[in-house]
């Protein structure tokens, strides 16, 4: 992050340059990112879980509706960020 004023006096150069610098990290979070994922996704399965990827997702969404419901006045901030990040 970088305050505007402070962006401004950069020349188109360097800009340019710290927007590659930005692309390059977030595309190397992203590949940490993944590879964390599936790591903690193969120490379930070790220890037992079981991951389902192939779900009915209209009748788990239907099922889940009572306890948004339930728990709307507490926590429906976080209700809404799953639910916008779900769509």
């Amino acid at each position: 992050m970088i305050n505007k004023q402070y962006w401004e006096t950069l020349s188109a150069e360097d800009q340019e340059k710290i927007k590659e610098g930005v692309k390059k990290a977030l595309e190397r979070h992203y590949v940490d990112f993944l590879e964390q994922d599936n790591e903690a996704i193969e120490g379930c399965k070790t220890n037992g879980m079981q991951i389902v990827t192939d779900y009915d997702r209209p009748a788990f969404e239907k099922a889940v509706e009572p306890v948004y419901e339930k728990y709307q006045g507490i926590y429906g901030d976080w209700i809404k960020r799953i639910k916008d990040l779900a769509n």
